[in-house]
């Protein structure tokens, strides 16, 4: 599977790297890949708020590929989608419902969970890094 990074998209919020530390790092201020054979790379692409992580699969793998449960084969070089979370998704990433707690993705802090604002658009009001979903 072929990776690519849209550094024009990419915030460099940490999310992908908290969720494949083993595949994707940040360097100057953007993600970056560090090992392309990681399966976490599927759930890292599915959770980047800008859509800035790509996912081709290459001509040899296409036959082999093994698709996730939840995802589709959309063809040889296009991108892997999954299954309602099109580009006319009206909220990012997967809803964890209103229980749980969002966590800074740099200093670890916790606060409880607003329904109806993803912690990924929410900033520590400690630091001020970019939160994730914790439950």
């Amino acid at each position: 599977m072929e990776v690519k990074i849209d550094k024009n998209k990419c915030i460099g919020c940490g999310i992908c790297v908290n969720i494949c530390p083993e595949g994707i790092e940040i360097r100057n201020g953007k993600a970056s890949i560090k090992d392309e054979n990681v399966d976490c790379l599927i759930q890292a692409a599915n959770s980047c708020p800008k859509h800035a992580i790509i996912l081709e699969a290459n001509k040899q793998q296409s036959e082999s590929l093994e698709i996730p449960q939840g995802f589709t084969r959309m063809g040889v070089g296009r991108r892997i989608h999954s299954r309602g979370q099109g580009r006319r998704r009206r909220m990012g990433g997967f809803a964890a419902g209103p229980e749980g707690y969002c966590v800074c993705t740099k200093c670890g802090y916790k606060i409880l969970h607003q329904r109806g604002i993803p912690c990924h658009q929410q900033k520590c009001p400690k630091c001020g890094s970019p939160m994730i979903r914790a439950n």
